[in-house]
């Protein structure tokens, strides 16, 4: 299927130009317009290419990290469940991007801190998967940066 990128850019013409503040949290789902992308990115869809996101990282007032939510289960290890409004959604951490508060049309909901320390820790092995290896840990811990609850380390073998 074609998708719509002339009926997209007027659109977001208008969104970029808009001066419309927003404040936004970690932890937020929103409706957000996505617009229509390039290749597998996730797009919006409706008549304001709108589709959920979840607030990971504020930077400012104006630009946070979000990742695409959906209601397409895909059993993928950097696709994770969440509950909220009543009902399980996944959030799609291959979809992490940087976005303007402009794009933010209306706030949903907060998940639970559980869930979303859960999605940090997920994030976080998904981006950096060499820091959570076995080999990385101990020498990390060797320039005092903190060691993971329940790692185990042998800092004595690591000469200093």
């Amino acid at each position: 299927m074609p998708k719509e990128h002339d009926k997209w850019m007027p659109l977001k013409k208008r969104i970029d130009a808009f001066d419309k503040r927003v404040v936004f949290h970690e932890r937020e789902i929103w409706w957000c317009t996505a617009g229509v992308n390039v290749g597998h990115e996730q797009d919006g869809k409706g008549e304001d290419f709108r589709r959920p996101v979840l607030i990971i990282k504020k930077f400012s007032g104006s630009v946070c990290w979000a990742v695409s939510l959906t209601s397409s289960f895909k059993e993928k290890p950097y696709q994770l469940h969440i509950m909220f409004g009543g009902r399980t959604s996944q959030v799609i951490l291959s979809q992490l991007r940087l976005i303007d508060e402009k794009r933010l049309i209306s706030r949903i909901e907060s998940i639970s801190k559980f869930q979303f320390k859960e999605i940090q820790k997920t994030l976080a092995a998904f981006l950096f998967p060499q820091a959570f290896s076995l080999y990385e840990i101990p020498t990390a811990s060797c320039f005092g940066i903190p060691v993971p609850e329940g790692i185990v380390t042998d800092n004595e073998s690591i000469a200093m």
